[in-house]
């Protein structure tokens, strides 16, 4: 999963980079060529339709035949809170009863902060947001086999930190799907 992390990874370190941003699910058609018997992106195409009334979630195809949902911003955890908001459990349960359908399934969850406070408190608190969202897919059905979690803390951040809205947006999870062996996942993940 470290290749599917690179890949959303900037090269910029700084606070202050321009963000390339994903579409969003509800406004912009997915851009994945279909190929017969591809389960990837047979699973993109009914996450895209599924979430697609799900405000705040963007989703891409990555090149690497995995898909990357990014849960934006104050809308799934407020400032210095773990605590996933309702409407995003909401969105989770759509995930979920969509991952029914492709039990081989691996998820990597990985949570991030803004730049406000201590690295060592923010990449805390970015490894409990993940285990949070974590948390509900499990009880939601999701094997917990099937799962790994990592705070990033304030790393690759997708907007300006100088600004409050900058921060709210870097506040946030991404989840990433692929039908890699468990095997595979374990060893790769941090």
């Amino acid at each position: 999963m470290t290749c599917l992390l690179a890949a959303c990874a900037t090269s910029d370190t700084s606070d202050k980079e321009a963000e390339t941003p994903l579409p969003t699910i509800a406004a912009a058609p997915y851009p994945v060529p279909m190929t017969a018997g591809n389960e990837t992106q047979q699973m993109f195409g009914d996450l895209h339709t599924a979430l697609a009334s799900s405000p705040n979630i963007d989703m891409r195809y990555l090149p690497d035949d995995s898909v990357q949902l990014r849960f934006a911003g104050d809308n799934v955890f407020a400032f210095n809170s773990t605590e996933v908001r309702p409407e995003q459990i909401a969105a989770l349960r759509v995930l979920t009863d969509t991952l029914q359908h492709y039990p081989q399934s691996r998820i990597d969850i990985v949570g991030y902060t803004d730049n406000v406070g201590n690295v060592d408190y923010n990449r805390m608190l970015s490894a409990k947001r993940a285990a949070a969202v974590a948390q509900v897919l499990i009880e939601q059905g999701v094997p917990q086999a099937a799962i790994s979690t990592r705070g990033a803390g304030k790393d690759d951040p997708v907007a300006d930190n100088s600004t409050a809205a900058g921060r709210s947006r870097n506040r946030r999870v991404e989840i990433f799907i692929s039908h890699r062996p468990l095997s595979d996942v374990a060893d790769k993940s941090h």
